[in-house]
């Protein structure tokens, strides 16, 4: 397996026409791709799509990391675009991803949160179905603050 030097981006890829456009756009922007799947077609077409490294979902979450980690030189993909729904996906993703800034660092920003009492503006989508809702109001100019789609399969 080669080893990828500079940027990288790790894709995980299940929807083909998702997986072919951003393979295509990240070549196009000058990043090596590692494409993660667990079916041989999504596989094949990353590789015609030009991704850098295929690595296979199938053989488990522990070797798909080792296999990100042995390629990036063990430091992570810089940037991770998940378009895939399967449920350990995101946090596939998580884990292959180099980590950005330090844990000083981030104690820091969260200080400056706390003692400034710095609010974060979140606007509440619940479920799928209220994201075209969403993105209206995105596009109105009118909504303050993030939106937030809340998906809870318990309801």
């Amino acid at each position: 397996m080669a080893t990828i030097p500079d940027r990288m981006l790790a894709a995980q890829l299940v929807e083909v026409e998702c997986g072919r456009s951003g393979i295509q756009f990240a070549k196009a922007l000058g990043l090596h791709v590692i494409a993660i799947d667990a079916r041989d077609e999504a596989l094949s077409l990353a590789k015609e799509c030009g991704a850098d490294i295929i690595v296979d979902a199938r053989s488990g979450k522990e070797k798909v990391v080792e296999q990100v980690k042995k390629v990036t030189g063990g430091h992570g993909a810089d940037a991770t675009l998940n378009v895939s729904d399967h449920e350990s996906a995101a946090a596939t993703g998580a884990v292959v991803t180099k980590i950005h800034g330090s844990r000083g660092e981030c104690l820091k920003m969260l200080e400056v949160v706390s003692k400034h009492n710095i609010k974060v503006n979140t606007n509440a989508f619940k479920g799928i179905k209220e994201v075209p809702k969403a993105i209206e109001l995105a596009h109105s100019g009118k909504m303050q603050g993030k939106p937030v789609i809340i998906i809870d399969r318990s309801n």
